[in-house]
């Protein structure tokens, strides 16, 4: 099957990973997973999206086929080059644009939305388990890169930072620790800072464990309105219920683009 350009262009961009290209797609979701992980997390959520969605993971350096660049000291250099990424991108197709991070890159994506140029067609920025526009500062005042390698471990799974998978195999973690340190560290301390935001946000919500989300805490970032939308789902959405999330996703299209309402999926 032939490939449109934008979407050749997008799976040769080592930053972008698009597994599902969908020409006739309406909207593209961009994506940024927790922090240690890559674009591979956003897989099954992209196979579960209806097929007027198409989702194009980011992959920041230090990661996966990017594992040789050095990873970002900054949130603001993340998010600079997520908004490159995405200016870029959209430039090829032109399409309506959806932003999601979960956690950390809830983080990262809400950092890029105050940086991307105003001629990219966002729509809406979607954040997954962010309670807050900002860093969860450990109890102890400790840094994440001042912790000893069981006390990361242990507020990690406190805040339910990283899937619970990837803290309980030993092998797992070891090799993700110093991402996930380099990640949490640049970080730590970070608050969102720029000029509101001029479309809404939607908080994704869990069903268990049930999740405090303040829609006040977010109305600074964003002249448009804070939304908390509830997901079918126990858990991490990304990492347990992928159908879930893009079921949710695919909702929240509808309520923000709703002349492009996606299909439903055929069984």
């Amino acid at each position: 099957m032939s490939q449109t350009p934008e979407a050749a262009g997008a799976r040769a961009n080592r930053a972008l990973q698009s597994w599902t290209p969908r020409p006739q797609a309406t909207t593209v979701v961009y994506a940024i997973a927790h922090a240690g992980s890559g674009a591979a997390a956003w897989n099954p959520v992209a196979s579960a999206l209806p097929e007027d969605l198409e989702l194009r993971a980011i992959r920041l350096p230090g990661r996966e086929n990017r594992i040789g660049s050095a990873p970002h000291t900054s949130v603001a250099a993340a998010a600079d080059e997520v908004a490159r990424v995405i200016a870029a991108d959209t430039a090829g197709h032109g399409k309506p644009v959806l932003l999601i991070g979960s956690c950390f890159g809830a983080m990262v994506s809400l950092a890029a939305m105050g940086v991307i140029p105003s001629g990219v067609p966002v729509r809406a920025l979607l954040s997954v388990r962010q309670p807050v526009p900002a860093h969860v500062t450990p109890a102890s005042g400790a840094s994440p890169g001042s912790m000893s390698a069981a006390e990361l471990r242990t507020w990690l799974r406190e805040y339910q930072l990283t899937p619970a998978a990837l803290l309980d195999d030993d092998a797992v973690y070891e090799f993700f620790e110093p991402l996930l340190r380099a990640d949490l560290s640049m970080t730590d301390g970070y608050a969102f800072a720029g000029s509101p935001l001029e479309v809404p946000v939607f908080l994704l919500r869990t069903a268990a464990p049930e999740e405090s989300l303040d829609p006040g805490a977010w109305e600074h970032v964003t002249s448009a309105r804070v939304r908390v939308h509830d997901v079918a789902a126990d858990g991490d959405p990304l990492t347990e219920a992928p159908t879930a999330l893009a079921e949710a996703i695919a909702e929240i299209a509808t309520l923000v683009l709703p002349a492009a309402t996606p299909a439903p999926r055929q069984t």
